[in-house]
This record gives structure tokens, sequence and C-alpha cells, in this order.
């Protein structure tokens, strides 16, 4: 479930802003486009919420370990800071995010390669 919802709702909200600060300036494509970033937004916050009211009291988004489901669902918040991703007021989705950290494998996905 959180896959698919993820997919269709968290994750594509929050790929406008990836896109349009990230992506767009590094490639050459100008600035970012604040009609684009406007009408994400809403879509953002409106998911945004529906996370985190799922994480409140929980560890993880299913069951009492992290799942495939967390790593998933999180895919945007390694870049949220680059992408100006609106997360202040979701404190249980940055106390979520902050357990994936602890992972090596999520804060250097990239360790040992050359």
């Amino acid at each position: 479930m959180w896959v698919s919802w993820s997919t269709h709702h968290f994750t594509r909200a929050a790929s406008v802003f990836y896109w349009e600060y990230v992506i767009k300036p590094m490639i050459g494509l100008g600035s970012a486009s604040e009609s684009a970033i406007e009408e994400a937004t809403g879509d953002f916050h409106r998911f945004a919420g529906v996370l985190d009211d799922a994480l409140s009291g929980r560890t993880w988004l299913v069951g009492d370990n992290p799942s495939y489901a967390d790593f998933r669902v999180a895919t945007a918040l390694p870049f949220a800071e680059a992408s100006k991703l609106p997360l202040r007021e979701y404190k249980n989705i940055g106390k979520w995010h902050d357990r994936l950290w602890r992972f090596p494998a999520w804060s250097d996905p990239f360790a040992g390669l050359a």
C-alpha cells in the first residue's frame, strides 16, 4: 500500500521540487518555475500530512521494523534541503527520517564504490 501511495502521491509531489530546484539548474534549463512549485505545494502538504499522521505513534510505516516501504516512501527526503521541501511542520516525518539516517546504506549509499 505505502509503495503505491508514495509513487502516486507523496513522491510525485516532492519530485516537482527536486526537478525545479535541483535538476533544472544543474543541467542548464533555467531557474525553478514558481508556478510549478506553487501547484505542487498544495499536493505536497496534503500528502505530507497523511504521512505525518500515519507516523504518529509509530516507529516504522509497517510493523515494528523498517521495511522496503519506509525506504521507498522516503526516497525524496535525502534531497529535502536542496529541493526546498516544506517539511518543518511535519515532526513525525522528521523523526522517522532521522531513524533511517542511522542505516549506513541510507546515509551513504555509495560507500565503497570506486
